[in-house]
């Protein structure tokens, strides 16, 4: 049997929620909209939730 093991990310001590400025949630909202373009892709490369780029 094959295990296969992703990404495992650990967040250790205070975390704090980023604030976005308006120029990258366009950027982002840019992005996405591009044909051909993975909204999880997107949000892999800005280190978000793929549900924060709807």
């Amino acid at each position: 049997m094959k295990e296969f093991i992703r990404r495992i990310e650990v967040i250790t001590g205070r975390h704090q929620r980023r604030i976005w400025s308006p120029q990258e949630k366009a950027r982002i909202l840019e992005e996405r909209a591009e044909p051909d373009v993975s909204i999880s892709a997107v949000a892999r490369s800005w280190g978000v939730n793929r549900y924060s780029c709807r």
